[in-house]
């Protein structure tokens, strides 16, 4: 298994009690489906995987975390240590189609690893080895700057 699967399916211990959203990359239109089914769930803490499409662009999201009634965090999950320019980039762009979708997204995070964890003697702690930056302040200008270009 690749190092950033591997990281994806161990940051799911984040979110306990999480639904992955099985479908294949050319089952879009299934895949937003099931998405929708387990939004409306309440009893589904977290969606992993989920599909989602607006203005003819598709995303599938890492981690869409419930926070509340109709409120959901997008959680992008990373095997790097720290953010990087094209995660803005990724993120924003995924906003953008939340946003379009009708999601309220007030809560944006890298989760990423934690460069200064240390395993310990009982083995790996895995709230402790990913850490979760909000970056929702990060994506202004270029969240603006998917609009213009897309509705240019």
């Amino acid at each position: 298994m690749e190092v950033g699967q591997e990281i994806g399916q161990k940051a799911h211990l984040l979110f306990p009690g999480g639904v992955r959203i099985d479908e294949e990359p050319w089952q879009h239109a299934e895949a937003v489906a099931r998405t929708a089914v387990l939004m409306s769930d309440a009893r589904v803490p977290a969606i992993f995987e989920a599909a989602f499409e607006y203005d003819g662009i598709r995303i599938r999201v890492d981690v869409l975390e419930r926070l509340g009634r109709d409120a959901w965090g997008l959680r992008e999950v990373k095997s790097s240590t720290k953010l990087k320019d094209h995660y803005v980039d990724d993120l924003a762009l995924q906003a953008f189609v939340l946003r379009g979708a009708g999601v309220a997204v007030p809560s944006i995070e890298l989760v990423h690893v934690n460069s200064g964890y240390v395993r310990g003697p009982d083995g790996i702690c895995w709230s402790d080895f990913f850490a979760r930056l909000h970056v929702r302040g990060c994506l202004g200008e270029c969240a603006r700057k998917f609009e213009r270009t897309i509705r240019s």
